[in-house]
């Protein structure tokens, strides 16, 4: 159990959880979490929750104590009922009294299942490494509040916890270099661009209030740069022909649907 361990997670406040993505067994009769576990530096009143989600609500499966009754090594803890469309689990720092900070470490997560269905890709994303930050994975919510949904940054390749990147990876609008043509690019994560819960378009208008999906044709030119913003995310351009614009107004935008 030395090394570097992938997981921290804090059961000293401020607390910290951490969640796994969502596993469809409806038809499971058994599902077990295994894991390394290693304490920081303990303390009685301390715990490490782990917990599996029900259905409707967290079922505790072990309170690990952070002293000698629960040393550093590999556990598991199997469940034998409660499965349900959305199954997952979840690791829970607590604090039973006292104060100061204390941190337990989790590497080598396995789960398995007789009938084990991976969540979406957006799911296994969000539950990626800012599992135990992002603590609402709403495709609609800026999280971050720097601007972007975690729906858009999810397709544009960004951390939905650093409010600071969002400038950097939003769409960007050429207006100047071409005389016939409004460009407007993005980034596409390929993850996203594979996954058929995540539906990506670019649409334009003249108003705010009807939006047309661009596809290739006469007034539109689509060209993706493969990897053209960094590995797995490429950068695509879509020109929408000036000539579109109705009363001297052409508008562009991204919109990202997720299926959760």
């Amino acid at each position: 159990t030395g090394g570097n361990f992938s997981l921290r997670i804090q059961t000293g406040s401020p607390y910290q959880i951490a969640v796994t993505p969502a596993f469809d067994l409806t038809a499971a009769t058994t599902a077990t979490i295994a894991f390394d576990y290693k304490d920081e530096d303990g303390g009685s009143t301390r715990f490490l929750e782990v917990e599996f989600w029900n259905g409707s609500s967290w079922q505790l499966l072990q309170k690990i104590s952070q002293t000698a009754s629960y040393p550093d090594g590999r556990y598991s803890y199997t469940v034998t009922s409660g499965f349900s469309a959305n199954s997952k689990f979840r690791f829970e720092g607590k604090n039973g009294g006292g104060g100061g900070t204390r941190s337990a470490y989790i590497d080598n997560l396995v789960i398995t299942s007789d009938a084990i269905v991976s969540g979406n890709p957006y799911d296994t994303w969000a539950g990626g490494p800012w599992s135990g930050t992002l603590t609402d994975a709403s495709a609609d919510l800026d999280f971050d509040g720097g601007g972007l949904a975690t729906g858009l940054e999810w397709v544009l390749g960004g951390d939905p916890t650093d409010g600071g990147d969002d400038a950097s990876i939003a769409p960007t609008i050429d207006n100047t270099t071409d005389p016939d043509f409004f460009i407007f690019t993005y980034r596409r994560a390929d993850e996203a661009n594979a996954d058929s819960n995540t539906t990506i378009a670019v649409e334009y208008g003249s108003d705010l209030g009807g939006w047309t999906t661009a596809v290739t044709g006469p007034d539109i030119v689509i060209t993706p740069t493969e990897n053209g913003a960094g590995t797995g995310i490429d950068l695509v351009a879509v020109k929408i022909r000036r000539t579109l614009a109705v009363g001297g107004k052409l508008f562009a935008r991204l919109n990202v649907e997720v299926a959760e």
